[in-house]
């Protein structure tokens, strides 16, 4: 059973898609493996529109300090 902020795997995550692709239900999954059926919601909806390529891990978009700080200076100057 995971516990909160645990990663799954791309094989955990294809192994629970195919488990109701079977024709399991999420709530299923859910109470056998521990897997939120939320987050395997998600997953299916990915996995539908991207194959494979939408379970993989996605950047995460990071600023840079001076940009957050014109970002500021900006706001501050109400514009």
């Amino acid at each position: 059973m995971a516990h909160k902020g645990y990663r799954y795997t791309l094989d955990e995550k294809l192994r629970y898609i195919k488990l109701v692709k079977k024709g399991a239900t999420t709530i299923a999954v859910e109470k056998e493996y521990g897997v939120d059926h939320h987050n395997l919601n998600r997953w299916l909806e990915r996995y539908d529109e991207h194959g494979v390529d939408g379970l993989l891990p996605r950047p995460v978009k990071r600023y840079s300090t001076e940009f957050k700080m014109l970002v500021v200076k900006k706001h501050l100057e109400g514009a």
